[in-house]
């Protein structure tokens, strides 16, 4: 035994040192005998696999992440950390102001082209209609030669837009449809005499308005590159009120009103359909398809009585009021003050032929190529001229 105090080797059954006296205490070392089962088995706590994921797996990966950017960009961090020499910062400065310098280039020819299409365009269109076309002709010239026109003096009248208009005599009329519920009830009205466009108003002499006024349209007009709609002698479609009354207005006229409208369409006859009492598609450019039909060239059917055309169908022109209730007539309609147009188009069906129907703009699509317009004078404020 060693002693704890001296450290000498005492025999083992000792119990003081022999060298210093001292009491050497023997420790006993107790042992247990367990279960002979629990001594030969040993349990394994296995730990779940999200923790061994969440432990071991989750940081290699960060850290695996971590270098992979670093390595990826290793120099611009170098660079970052280390600034370039002077003189490379200035050719790199130089070589961004060059590769800037094309790109003004590049923006101011393109700048240049733009203009050039414009001035093109423009020349295209008076090509097409020069401005000389725009002097008023004499009275006895005839520019819209049609057959069945009517040729008296005190009967045609050539505005500032050199288009033919007829007159529509003074004449007390009836009007109306008791059946019809925006059009009821029929009643009588004086009607002061009037000169009304022969022909609705073309692409050709819209052409000529925006032309000579430099006018800027409020909405746009795609059929202008339409091969089925942009024929100068086809009428001019899915112009907007506004626009329709400012190339009156250019031309010392008007839109007509309800009455002029439905007046010229009965053609002193009281006919039922625009063509008379009568209605097929000899007649009228009308129930086409959306897809195969399109709007004829002012003038390809037979005129009314007064020598107007195409009062019915091919496009449905725009008139000056606004729907309202005609006086007896109490019954609600969504349409009261709305735009309205008369005559029905190439798309349309019978009924809207009708010399009394009347309809709202807002229910008719404004891309499909079915609103038009012609124009008015009173006959009064051509002998004030």
């Amino acid at each position: 035994m060693i002693c704890k105090v001296c450290n000498t080797l005492n025999e083992p059954k000792v119990k003081k040192c022999v060298t210093c006296g001292e009491k050497i205490k023997i420790r006993k070392i107790k042992f247990t005998v367990g279960d002979s089962k629990r001594m030969l088995s040993y349990k394994m706590k296995i730990m779940p696999a999200y923790k061994i994921i969440l432990r071991y797996l989750m940081p290699a990966i960060v850290v695996l992440f971590l270098v992979f950017l670093i390595v990826t960009n290793i120099d611009n961090i170098l660079r970052s950390l280390i600034p370039p020499p002077k003189e490379k910062q200035i050719v790199e400065e130089t070589k961004i102001i060059e590769n800037e310098k094309p790109d003004k280039e590049k923006a101011i020819i393109e700048e240049s082209k733009k203009v050039e299409e414009k001035v093109i365009k423009k020349e295209t269109l008076t090509k097409i209609i020069p401005k000389t076309e725009l002097k008023e002709p004499e009275k006895k010239e005839i520019h819209n030669v049609y057959e069945g026109m009517v040729e008296s003096d005190s009967s045609i009248f050539y505005a500032s837009d050199s288009k033919r208009m007829v007159l529509v005599p003074s004449q007390i009329i009836e009007i109306g449809n008791d059946n019809d519920q925006l059009a009821k009830p029929s009643h009588e009205v004086k009607v002061d005499a009037f000169y009304m466009d022969a022909f609705e108003v073309t692409n050709g002499e819209y052409r000529k308005f925006l032309i000579e006024t430099n006018y800027k349209l409020l909405s746009d007009y795609p059929h202008f590159t339409d091969s089925r709609f942009n024929e100068d002698r086809q009428p001019m479609i899915n112009v907007s009120h506004q626009d329709a009354e400012s190339y009156a207005r250019w031309a010392g006229k008007r839109l007509p009103s309800e009455e002029e409208w439905e007046c010229a369409a009965k053609g002193g006859m009281n006919y039922k359909y625009t063509t008379g009492n009568e209605l097929n598609q000899s007649m009228a450019n009308y129930f086409n398809s959306i897809n195969d039909g399109k709007t004829s060239v002012v003038g390809s059917y037979k005129p009314n009585p007064y020598g107007i055309y195409d009062l019915g169908g091919n496009v449905c022109e725009l008139i000056s009021d606004v729907l309202t209730p005609y006086i007896g007539n109490n019954s609600f309609s969504p349409s009261w003050g709305k735009w309205t147009y008369r005559g029905g188009s190439w798309l349309s069906q019978g009924d809207e032929l009708r010399t009394f129907d009347r309809r709202s703009t807002e229910y008719e699509s404004g891309s499909v190529g079915n609103k038009g317009f012609r124009c008015v004078i009173s006959k009064s404020a051509v002998l004030k001229k």
